[in-house]
């Protein structure tokens, strides 16, 4: 699922932004969802009752220091 959002077309993909601030740290989470029926029919044939994917990056900032997480 990762390669769908790296290589689909931007139109294709919807994309949601959060931001939380707390205990000395930031947050970002963004959120991408797709219901390209055709790729997914495509690509998943065993589970044809699949109507939508998504991933969710979060990148904390820990006193300074970045990292990041793909779901």
């Amino acid at each position: 699922m990762k390669l769908y959002f790296e290589k689909a077309s931007l139109e294709k993909i919807k994309y949601c932004s959060n931001y939380d601030k707390g205990h000395a740290r930031i947050e970002v989470r963004k959120c991408s969802l797709s219901q390209d029926s055709q790729w997914l029919i495509l690509n998943t044939p065993n589970v044809l009752s699949i109507k939508s994917i998504a991933q969710i990056e979060s990148i904390p900032e820990i006193k300074g220091k970045c990292s990041s997480a793909v779901r």
